[in-house]
């Protein structure tokens, strides 16, 4: 569990993690790394866990969160606003990727029909 800091007296680093991995997944991972990054850095770690990707976006835009772990497309807004990415992941000498959606020929699939699809 992440300790309380009494509102105004910040002196924690806050750390976001992306809603990815689940709720039960992500919290005990929150609390490993805090543990972790409270050692490494000397100071109070608070990891949080967003809601959503948006929500860990407008967390780091408003200095909610100091620093965070996000998938490419979130840290491409981010830096698009201005945000430095400090570590990106690399693949084949490359920091970017394609992917493609693939359907069997005949299926009736359309754009209209995908758009909303999970």
């Amino acid at each position: 569990m992440t300790p309380h800091v009494p509102s105004g007296s910040r002196h924690s680093f806050r750390f976001g993690l992306p809603p990815s991995l689940g709720s039960e997944t992500a919290r005990e991972r929150a609390e490993r790394l805090a543990s972790f990054l409270q050692r490494a850095l000397g100071k109070l770690v608070e990891v949080g866990v967003a809601t959503s990707y948006e929500t860990l976006a407008k967390d780091l835009l408003s200095g909610r969160a100091d620093a965070a772990w996000a998938p490419p497309f979130v840290c491409a807004r981010m830096e698009a606003m201005g945000v430095r990415v400090l570590v990106r992941g690399v693949r084949r000498g490359m920091s970017s990727y394609r992917s493609a959606l693939v359907g069997r020929a005949g299926s009736g699939l359309t754009l209209e029909k995908l758009k909303g699809a999970k």
